[in-house]
């Protein structure tokens, strides 16, 4: 079972990948406690290939979603849904 505290660095990682995706550049900063939490817990994030690994293992997926109106000529990334397995 995954800790709390675990999930929430997943997500705040994953919203600092989101905003550089949309915006371009890094308006959010990863932690430093987050970044040592994940390493300690031998977690690694593909934000691109949509998935979560602990070991080697998948532990969750990341569903992306965009918006359905175009924004200063791109779609916007919204919040992804992440599926614990």
């Amino acid at each position: 079972m995954i800790d709390n505290r675990i999930k929430q660095a997943i997500n705040n990682y994953i919203d600092v990948q989101r905003e550089y995706n949309n915006v371009g550049m890094f308006s959010k900063q990863i932690n430093k406690n987050v970044i040592r939490l994940l390493y300690s817990n031998h977690i690694r994030v593909f934000y691109e290939k949509g998935i979560i690994e602990q070991n080697g293992r998948t532990i969750a997926t990341i569903t992306k979603r965009y918006a359905s109106r175009k924004k200063n000529g791109c779609y916007k990334e919204l919040k992804p849904i992440i599926n614990y397995i």
